[in-house]
């Protein structure tokens, strides 16, 4: 094959040392300064440019380095890697020269590299560490089932990995991909074949529709069809699509398949991953109709240059599956996955991960790394987590705002496996053990202290009607948990000072101690008798008080992203934060309650103590309720937190200067 063209300037370069000379370790050397492309008939210019064009770097140097890799962090430095030569473009900035290295091992994560791309052997189990050629037509399928042996293989007692054991009570259906019926699980024998399942984006094109299960499935669209090809072509028979193994008809069967979301992705083989599209009609690429991205190469007089990509990360993450809240515990209940995006298919499971366009031989393979697009969450969550997952999953949109918890009740009831468990009401994680409930309600006061922040599409955040403005679950907003593990211990007052019970709508109440049935699931129909929060406590009334911080002159006030006018000087002593503007009042005009638009209605402030047994600082949340109009009834409607790092405004101190009074609030 002849040579591709280069300009001039290109082939000045001298670029043998990547193909013939010994790495030497640490070795970098700028061969040529890199601008704007030169010539659009250039071969290894347009390599170039679309090399820096993903973030958007304009140019920089090309450099040949000689790199290691170190099988259990990736691009590292330690004594137990392997050497490589490659090239790549360091972009123009000054701060990288600080730590050129580090810098250097960031760049090639995140953007891969340029090199002379290496053909693995039928093993796997040997060869070089280099970028793979990808035909954008067709899935490498062998590479795939090697990915999912090996880790059967190498991770066959790791929990991490292997998928959970099917139950004979769990009531779920598969699709054959032989006759296209759709079956049973339980009326394949006593024991569950192995399957796949589908996680993908439903969109608004695909509306579901009545089946008549005695008939094999028929017209489906490009991503179901494609899934089952990929799952013939792994030597698998079986595959869950939610659309198709849930009856969308029947309300009571779509209640119980939600309720095995977990059980069913966690059994699964491996979760295939349509990151690509906006609805099914997408296809998986290079499995039919749907083809890949070219890969960017060039073919020299010396060798063949191949780009390796990089992480997946972008790819994965600007996908229109990653917003969608339902995808969202599909992928971190998995046990493995393949995802598929434009460019290549990704691999992870509880300890490995790969990507098709870099090849690793798994002799060389450690433990995951820093790349991982999810977290090592199915079988061993704990505690801290919690709030990291409510976080992330927050961030995503769903079609049906209903389905706020139903879409995360998988990963509540990982959490609810633990021990001690971790239940939930209405969303709001109890941090304690069951053993408790008469004792104290700290464990829910300290999840009751949870902010928002704007939602991802930048839409100001806004209540979700049908559910509690006390749980994150009532708000449309990007929630975040401040008191989000179980060495935080929340003080109200004085020693129970806060009693906690629920009502119904229709006023029948639940005393804390009576709530342990209520806590084996977090659905929202089983938890419609705790709807309403009734909380006994020492509260204060904002109306007709300036609030400069009562009495107390703020002490120096330090702003964290809210006006305060002339109320910051003397900063450092008190920290004061509050949720976004537009849910309760800013903290302007020497925040004055009384200028409130919501001047008509009740304002109260609940104080809830925080302290964390690292963090000495006196820190406590103010809730902020509302009164319904006509009604005994309020509404959370924002928070304020204050923490002292100077120690010299503590929680007693606050609670002496606020004309507090015992009151009992309903909150919905």
């Amino acid at each position: 094959m002849e040579p591709d063209k280069l300009c001039r300037r290109c082939q000045k370069l001298d670029l043998n040392p990547l193909f013939s000379q010994e790495p030497s370790h640490g070795e970098v050397v700028p061969l040529v300064f890199v601008g704007q492309y030169v010539s659009r008939a250039c071969a290894l210019c347009r390599l170039f440019e679309i090399y820096c064009a993903g973030d958007g770097m304009g140019s920089g140097t090309l450099i040949s380095a000689s790199w290691r890799y170190a099988s259990n962090y990736g691009w590292k430095e330690p004594d137990d890697g392997f050497d490589f030569r490659i090239l790549g473009i360091l972009p123009e900035v000054s701060s990288y020269s600080r730590d050129e290295a580090a810098f250097h091992r960031a760049l090639f994560r995140l953007r891969g590299y340029i090199g002379e791309p290496v053909t693995s052997p039928p093993s796997w189990t040997d060869g070089t560490i280099g970028p793979r050629s990808l035909d954008p037509r067709a899935i490498d399928y062998p590479l795939l089932r090697a990915w999912l042996n090996y880790c059967n293989q190498k991770h066959c007692r790791k929990t991490d990995c292997q998928p959970l054991k099917v139950d004979n009570q769990w009531h779920f259906r598969l699709i054959d991909c032989k006759t296209r019926l759709v079956v049973e699980a339980a009326s394949l024998g006593t024991r569950c074949p192995p399957f796949l399942a589908l996680s993908y984006v439903w969109g608004k094109a695909i509306q579901p529709r009545q089946l008549d299960y005695t008939q094999p499935l028929q017209d489906l669209p490009l991503t179901i069809e494609d899934s089952l090809t990929v799952t013939d072509k792994l030597g698998f028979r079986y595959l869950w699509v939610d659309q198709y193994c849930i009856r969308q008809h029947d309300e009571g069967d779509k209640h119980s398949q939600i309720r095995l979301m977990a059980e069913i992705y966690g059994s699964a083989q491996a979760t295939i991953v349509a990151a690509v599209g906006s609805d099914p009609t997408y296809g998986l690429p290079g499995v039919s109709k749907t083809r890949r991205s070219a890969q960017p190469h060039v073919k020299l007089r010396s060798g063949y240059l191949t780009w390796s990509y990089g992480s997946t990360k972008d790819d994965i993450s600007s996908s229109a599956w990653s917003t969608r809240g339902w995808t969202y515990q599909e992928g971190v209940l998995s046990s493995r996955r393949l995802v598929f995006t434009d460019k290549q298919v990704y691999f992870q499971c509880g300890l490995s991960s790969f990507s098709e366009a870099l090849n690793i031989p798994f002799d060389r393979v450690g433990s995951a790394s820093n790349d991982d697009m999810f977290p090592r969450f199915r079988t061993a969550p704990y505690s801290l987590e919690i709030g990291d997952r409510i976080y992330e999953y927050t961030h995503r949109k769903l079609g049906n705002e209903d389905d706020i918890l139903n879409a995360f009740q998988g990963i509540l009831g990982q959490f609810s496996k633990l021990k001690p468990p971790i239940h939930n009401i209405w969303g709001i994680p109890v941090l304690c053990s069951p053993k408790n409930w008469t004792r104290s309600p700290k464990g829910f006061l300290a999840g009751l202290c949870w902010s928002l922040g704007e939602p991802p599409d930048g839409e100001p955040p806004a209540r979700r009607h049908g559910f509690p403005s006390w749980s994150w679950a009532g708000w449309k907003g990007v929630a975040i948990l401040h008191p989000h593990n179980d060495a935080v211990r929340p003080d109200s007052l004085m020693e129970n000072d806060i009693y906690v019970a629920f009502e119904s709508l229709d006023r029948t109440r639940t005393e804390w101690s009576e709530l342990g049935p209520y806590l084996q699931t977090g659905a929202r129909s089983d938890q419609s008798q705790l709807r309403v929060l009734a909380l006994d406590c020492h509260a204060f009334l904002f109306e007709n008080q300036v609030f400069d911080v009562i009495g107390l002159k703020m002490m120096g006030i330090e702003n964290t992203g809210i006006d305060m006018g002339d109320l910051s000087s003397d900063i450092d002593r008190v920290v004061v934060s509050a949720d976004p503007p537009g849910l309760i009042h800013s903290l302007d005009k020497a925040m004055r309650w009384t200028d409130h638009k919501f001047r008509q209605q009740l304002l109260v402030g609940i104080p809830i103590k925080l302290q964390a047994t690292w963090e000495e600082m006196p820190r406590f949340f103010v809730l902020v309720m509302q009164q319904k109009s006509d009604s005994d009834l309020y509404e959370r409607v924002g928070h304020f937190e204050w923490s002292d790092p100077r120690k010299l405004f503590d929680f007693e101190t606050f609670s002496r200067s606020v004309a507090t009074r015992r009151m009992v609030l309903r909150i919905v």
